[in-house]
Formats: structure tokens, sequence, C-alpha cells
């Protein structure tokens, strides 16, 4: 590992990714200790009915649970994973000469990239777009880098000359696009810049039973990995390699389709 890579490892500490997790979602779990305390306690002092009480605790025990397993799933990913280290794409593809990095409201891993590889990106592309991502998890996450922000693109029109990207890497980023169209759209325009042997690194929580375990109600904001395979077929794109960074996250290396 180069020397700028390091130093990219080194500024996050050892809970820095779940410490962001809750600064950015600091509502849902400051509601939630408040919550647990009512759902476990009122219904005894209410002199409800046995099986509403038993219901309660079961709610009650479901949401603790989620509440700290989520907590634990993100420290387990973002901070002891190896996710942000890159160590991972090493065996997956060669260090492309030319790439770009694209992001949804939060640029986590271009400066990484650059040090893996050495090369500056040919572009990083920021796809938020508010009307179309209204969670307040982004616009916090947004105001508390906006010094790395990057300029705003339409992910309908990448601004990247056609055939031109060795790697082109998305790396927690395309679930934001909620819509199928909107997927399909932006996967047609990366393999438009894609060179023809090229690949593209999509990295992604998916709609299954791990993060459901992990993350209870929470892992709908997810896709399921069929969901993806469609997007990718849809735009002209196949899977090359498909692995796990822990069961909790995915990795599809993708390449061109014949045209």
């Amino acid at each position: 590992m180069n020397g700028f890579a390091c130093q990219q490892r080194e500024r996050r500490g050892r809970f820095h990714g779940v410490a962001q997790i809750v600064a950015f979602n600091w509502p849902k779990y400051a509601l939630a200790i408040p919550l647990l305390g009512v759902l476990a306690v009122g219904p005894p002092l209410l002199e409800l009915p046995p099986a509403i009480v038993a219901a309660t605790w079961a709610i009650t025990a479901a949401l603790a649970w989620w509440a700290l397993a989520s907590l634990a799933a993100s420290h387990w990913v973002y901070d002891r994973a190896g996710l942000y280290e890159l160590d991972w794409l090493q065996a997956l593809v060669a260090p492309p000469r030319r790439w770009a990095s694209i992001h949804a409201g939060l640029d986590e891993f271009s400066l990484a990239l650059r040090g893996r590889f050495g090369l500056p990106p040919l572009a990083v592309l920021d796809i938020y777009n508010r009307d179309m991502m209204p969670e307040r998890s982004i616009a916090r996450a947004r105001a508390r880098h906006a010094a790395h922000a990057a300029a705003p693109t339409d992910y309908r029109n990448l601004p990247l000359p056609d055939s031109t990207c060795d790697g082109i890497f998305l790396i927690l980023a395309a679930h934001e696009l909620r819509a199928l169209d909107a997927r399909c759209a932006l996967f047609a325009e990366v393999r438009r810049a894609l060179a023809p042997r090229g690949r593209v690194i999509v990295v992604e929580h998916l709609r299954d039973a791990w993060n459901f375990a992990a993350f209870g109600p929470g892992f709908l904001h997810f896709f399921a990995c069929r969901e993806w395979l469609s997007t990718f077929a849809a735009a002209g794109l196949r899977v090359e390699t498909e692995r796990p960074i822990t069961p909790l996250v995915r990795v599809f290396v993708l390449e061109r389709t014949e045209s």
C-alpha cells in the first residue's frame, strides 16, 4: 500500500464509520431510547391483557436488537472489514489508467482510489438529487462534508466521453436512485463511458436475510441481488465477478456486453 492510501486509512479512527452512521441518523437513535422505555414499561402499568403485553415486549425486543445490531453491523462493515483500505479491490481489477468515481452526496472513496492507483481520476461525479433523494441522512452528511462536495451531475448525462474509462466506481452509491428507470439510465451512461475492456465496480448492501437481521426494516432501503442483475443487464452490462465484503456487502465487477 502506498503512502497516500496509508494516510487515508490513518485519518479514520477505529469507530469512524459507526460514528458517522449515528451522526447522519441521530434522530432515529435519539427516538429509540424513549420509545423502547415506553413499550417495555407502558403495557404492564396500563394493566393491558397479557397477550398484548407479550406482543409489545416482543416488538420491544426486536427494536432493541435492531438498534444494537445496526450499530454492530455498521462498525463491522465500515470500521473493521477493510472497506476503505481497498485491499479487496486488488484481487478484482488491475489498476485503471483512466477512471471515474460516482457518488450520491458523500464522496468517501475517490481519495483512497487515487492513492491506490497513483493516478488522478478523469472525474468525480456527484449524482445527488434532492428531489429524488429526500432522506435527511444524506442532507446531514452533505452538510458535515460540504468542503469535499463535487459538482452535481445529471445521472442521465454523465460528463464522460464515450468509451474512455478503464474503471468506473460506484461504491455504496447507486441504491440512492430509488426508481428502477433512474438506475437503468445511470448504468446505461456508465456503459457508454466504459472502454471496451474496462470494468465497473459496484459495491452495495443487498436486501437479503443478512441485512434484515442487522438492520431490520431498514434493509428495504437496499435492493435484492436479482434487481441489480436485471438493472445491469438492461444497461448492457454483465457480471464478470461477484464476491462479498462481509456477508452484508457485495461487490459486482461488470463488463460491457457485445453491442
